[in-house]
């Protein structure tokens, strides 16, 4: 039997990840509770409006930590995700990092589970209002994935500002949605660009989810060998 029978954690969470994390570890008859007004963008978005405060490492454990003082528990829980980039082509890459911390501080312990090289669907590229983007749609799931537009001048890799949430629509699953928020972030642009990228919010991304329950498993597993 788990030493976590019958315990509760907290998990750090503002995207629906205990969708994911939540049945391998009930499994185990660990629970998890999910703090109701927790800002997780605090420690970074994928969007470039608030930049990650260091290695995916510190901020899953600082994550993790966040919600345990949110919720006054002793276990928490938390996942980070990154991925590779490139602002300027459309890609497809396969090689998704995710990470899953889980911290007792009656024990002192911190444990991390990680996956490397899993398979993502994340994409970007530049648009213009005029482009066809039929063929990056299907390829990136869309709608059932999500997508993330901002103007192109201010979401390339050789930006020299920091995005600014109102430069961002975020969430976009409506091909309606998507013209217009092409439309806007273009007129917007300093190039005459919009920049276009699947939304990797594990609530907006199935692929991540996905990824993310596999992971919660590796975590179960680890604490039921270790007692």
């Amino acid at each position: 039997m788990s030493r976590y029978q019958n315990r509760i954690a907290v998990l750090a969470t503002m995207h629906a990840k205990e969708q994911a994390i939540a049945p391998p570890l009930r499994a185990i008859g660990l629970s998890l509770v999910v703090p109701p007004a927790l800002d997780t963008d605090t420690l970074g978005t994928f969007s470039g409006e608030v930049e990650r405060p260091g290695s995916p490492f510190e901020v899953v454990l600082r994550k993790a930590r966040l919600g345990m003082a949110q919720a006054n528990m002793v276990l928490g829980l938390a996942s980070e995700g990154s991925f590779r980039t490139n602002a300027w082509v459309e890609i497809h890459t396969g090689g998704g990092h995710e990470i899953l911390a889980f911290v007792d501080a009656e024990r002192n312990l911190e444990i991390i589970e990680e996956l490397r090289d899993v398979p993502t669907n994340f994409a970007n590229r530049q648009a213009s209002p005029r482009d066809d983007l039929s063929t990056f749609l299907e390829r990136v799931g869309f709608p059932d994935h999500a997508l993330i537009v901002s103007p192109g001048s201010v979401a390339s890799a050789f930006r020299t500002r920091r995005i600014q949430p109102g430069e961002v629509t975020k969430g976009i699953r409506d091909i309606a949605a998507l013209r217009d928020a092409v439309a806007r972030a273009a007129a917007a642009s300093t190039d005459g660009f919009a920049h276009v990228e699947t939304d990797m919010r594990a609530h907006l991304n199935p692929t991540r989810m996905r990824a993310i329950a596999q992971l919660a498993e590796k975590l179960a597993e680890r604490l039921r060998r270790e007692g």
